[in-house]
């Protein structure tokens, strides 16, 4: 599986399904915007390990998020919604960037930022566990860096 799964593909599509009821936000718009922050979330990870010396921390928190498959981690998600966990994520791959990045979204798709901040709450542990999945596939060397 590849990054490109994880924004339009079967994965993709489960979670943008989720996401869109969950958030009320329409599976066009849902879809949308995760093409737009799965980019954003992986470069901020990258950034964070090479510029902030976050790489330990970000290999920790992949790891923590990498038991059970992706699609646990959707599946577990219908009827739950975006999580303090989620909120957790988010606010430490965009750190004091989170509210410009959550408003630049929310206006480029036309939806409020409330929603926007779900729907990234409700996919940060989507992406943590992908990339946890590829960090297992690539034999548990660090995947961010």
């Amino acid at each position: 599986m590849n990054l490109t799964d994880l924004v339009t593909g079967g994965v993709g599509s489960k979670a943008i399904e989720a996401i869109s009821k969950m958030t009320g936000v329409s599976e066009s718009k849902a879809k949308w915007i995760v093409a737009a922050a799965v980019p954003l979330m992986i470069a901020a990870l990258n950034y964070n390990a090479k510029n902030k010396g976050q790489s330990e921390n970000i290999d920790k928190a992949i790891d923590q998020h990498s038991g059970g498959g992706i699609f646990d981690k959707i599946g577990d998600l219908f009827g739950q919604g975006g999580s303090d966990d989620g909120n957790k994520i988010v606010n430490h791959m965009f750190g004091q960037n989170t509210e410009v990045v959550t408003q630049n979204i929310a206006d480029k798709a036309g939806i409020s930022s409330a929603q926007v901040t779900g729907v990234l709450a409700t996919l940060a542990p989507i992406v943590m566990s992908y990339l946890g999945q590829q960090k297992q596939a690539s034999s548990g060397g660090v995947l961010v860096t």
